[in-house]
This record gives C-alpha cells, structure tokens and sequence, in this order.
C-alpha cells in the first residue's frame, strides 16, 4: 500500500467494517488531503461491494460530513476529499440526488486549520443523520477549479489571469462564491503579496468582500505528498456555487409515483 494511505489510514479515528443487515458502516474519517485512488479503494469499494448485493432490500444514503466551523463554501473547498471528483466518484455506482448528502457540523473539529476532516457515513431510513448544523444534498452543489490543473490547491503561474476570470464569474452570477488558497513553504510572505494583488483585482472589479474567501496554507499541509506542484506555489481559484432551491430530479419522480399510487 502506497505510504501516504498508510499514514491516512492511521490518522482516521474510525475504521471501515462492513456490519451485516441495515446497520450502517462504521464512518469513515479522513483528517488529510487524499487523491482520487485513495477514494476509490478506501471509499466507494467498501460500499459498492456491500450494498450493490441484488438481495438488500434497501440501500443506505451517504452523508459526507465536514467537520469545521467554517462557512460551507470554504468547507467544501479545504475538505480532505476533493468535491468535485468525490461526488462523481459516488454518482458513478448510482449515489445522488438525495441518496448522497452533504453535512457541515462544528462538533467534529480536527485541530488542522488548512484542511477540514470530512467522514464518509452510510445512513438507512430507519435512522438519524450524524449530529450537523447544515444538510444539502449532492444535486444543490457545484464547486469548480479556475486553472489549467486538476491538481487541488496547484493552481498555476496566471494568478492575475485567474483572478480576472473569477471577478467575471462572480459579477456574472450573483450566487457564486469565490474561494482563494494561497501556499506557503516557509513563511506566509511567500504568498502575502500574490493574495494582496489578487483582492485588489476583486475590488477594483466591484465584488463585495463577502462574495470570497482568501486564505493561506503551508503546502504540507494542503497538499498530498503526490500531488506536490514543481516550482514556484500559486494561488488556486474555486467558484462555488449552493442551489438551496434547486429541485432534485429524485424527489420529483418519487412525489409523482405517489401522487399516482394514491389515485
């Protein structure tokens, strides 16, 4: 097994054990970035295997729970899981809609500040979600990278550029939320004057300082150690975006097939 999995797999508080009947799997915790293998084998396996089964009766919702007390736009963007590949990972063995839930709770904090512990729950109906402060299903979130890489947090040596871009987005779409991580080797000037550049773009273009989040990390720990950017560490760019209203395709079907039912 790769080294880094070795370390997470120290670092989660709950192991993965499959219970047999409509008992949840014990929670799955992971308090440092990991890559998209990592969610694979560690995550969705346990769980397709144990409830793709043709035999059960019911199949589980999976709630992902972000354990901070930070606004969920930045939650979303410091979780250790990735969300945009987390929640395609998940829709690809028939997870979403309201079958996939996204929590936040401030009960369940890691001491980390640059990377929010996130845990992966199997919930059936019969049974309550974990303790949470805010719930929304997979269908009402939208978090996209403004860069020429995948890799989380690498961002790239057009900062400015990215800057611009997000400023439009932003202006354009007033329900976009703008996330900003700036990294640091050493000492966080390495980063100050980039992220001081980057906001004088945004507020030369008129976005409110409630419309983004800046923050700055030391790379160590915002990043998994095969996914380290070479050279020089650029800000990384996210938009995300909450549809609160946002209908589920999910519950729609189901409120008709009931409404039929009862004619």
């Amino acid at each position: 097994m790769h080294f880094s999995k070795v370390i997470l797999l120290l670092l989660s508080s709950v192991l993965t054990t499959a219970v047999w009947g409509q008992e949840r799997l014990s929670p799955i915790r992971v308090n440092s970035v990991v890559d998209l293998d990592f969610v694979q084998e560690e995550i969705l396996g346990p769980i397709y295997l144990r409830f793709n089964d043709l035999s059960i009766r019911e199949k589980p919702r999976i709630a992902i729970r972000l354990c901070t007390a930070d606004p969920i736009h930045l939650a979303l963007v410091k979780s250790a899981l990735y969300f945009p590949n987390v929640i395609k990972s998940f829709e690809s063995i028939g997870y979403s809609g309201d079958k996939l839930l996204i929590l936040r709770s401030d009960k369940c904090v890691s001491e980390l500040e640059s990377v929010v512990s996130t845990e992966v729950w199997t919930v059936f109906s019969n049974q309550d979600l974990p303790p949470h402060n805010e719930k929304y299903y997979s269908s009402q979130i939208d978090v996209a990278v403004i860069s020429r890489t995948l890799i989380k947090y690498a961002g790239n040596a057009n900062y400015l550029y990215n800057a611009s871009i997000l400023a439009n987005q932003l202006k354009n779409d007033q329900s976009k939320v703008g996330v900003i991580i700036g990294l640091f080797r050493l000492r966080p000037n390495e980063s100050n004057k980039k992220m001081v550049a980057i906001r004088r773009v945004l507020e030369r273009a008129g976005i409110e300082k409630t419309r983004y989040h800046l923050r700055e990390f030391p790379w160590r720990q915002a990043l998994s150690p095969d996914a380290l950017p070479k050279g020089s560490l650029s800000p990384a760019f996210f938009t995300v975006d909450i549809h609160k209203n946002r209908r589920d395709p999910n519950q729609v079907v189901d409120k008709i097939e009931n409404e039929l039912s009862c004619r």
